[in-house]
């Protein structure tokens, strides 16, 4: 029986069989978990910590309760949408998205280059030749207080005014 069996797992044929099944398994598994992550939308820590610091950028608060929900469904929404949108294929040959990631990718590759420091030295030379600039560019500020009874007045004797003229 063993004889039969070493013979059987020694015929090319079996042994081709044999792999081409682990194969399949093998792809098969990868493929499923690969197409399970691509529905799961995950929102992090990470994630709520990026709207909340945009929300803050933007206003000036941080949101409420009712707010950040807003924006968690507003992101869910959008993930689905932009998915879907690639699925369908709609970020193929359009010119706008083109444009759109070439200039992200050029603002992210100036932002790696960390501009440098001047020193003190720079900055008081700097300050030395533009001292002009510094010096001519000051503005006054006046407040003028109108009321609405001093408003009232102006347009009435401007309309006494444009009769007399037309007369």
């Amino acid at each position: 029986m063993q004889t039969s069996v070493k013979r059987i797992f020694s015929e090319p044929l079996i042994q081709f069989l044999i792999l081409g099944v682990l194969l399949f398994l093998l792809t098969s598994y990868i493929r499923q978990h690969r197409d399970t992550q691509c529905r799961e939308i995950i929102v992090d820590n990470e994630r709520i910590r990026m709207m909340v610091m945009n929300y803050k950028t933007q206003t000036g608060d941080l949101p409420n309760k009712q707010q950040l929900d807003a924006m968690i469904d507003n992101y869910i929404r959008e993930e689905i949408s932009y998915r879907e949108a690639r699925k369908m294929g709609l970020d193929k040959d359009d010119e706008i998205i083109r444009r759109r990631l070439s200039q992200k990718f050029y603002f992210l590759q100036t932002d790696l280059t960390e501009a440098a420091q001047p020193s003190d030295n720079d900055l008081k030379q700097f300050y030395t030749q533009h001292l002009n600039y510094f010096k001519q560019r000051r503005l006054l500020v006046s407040p003028i207080f109108i009321s609405a009874q001093t408003t009232a007045q102006i347009i009435e004797r401007s309309k006494k005014q444009l009769l007399f003229y037309n007369n």
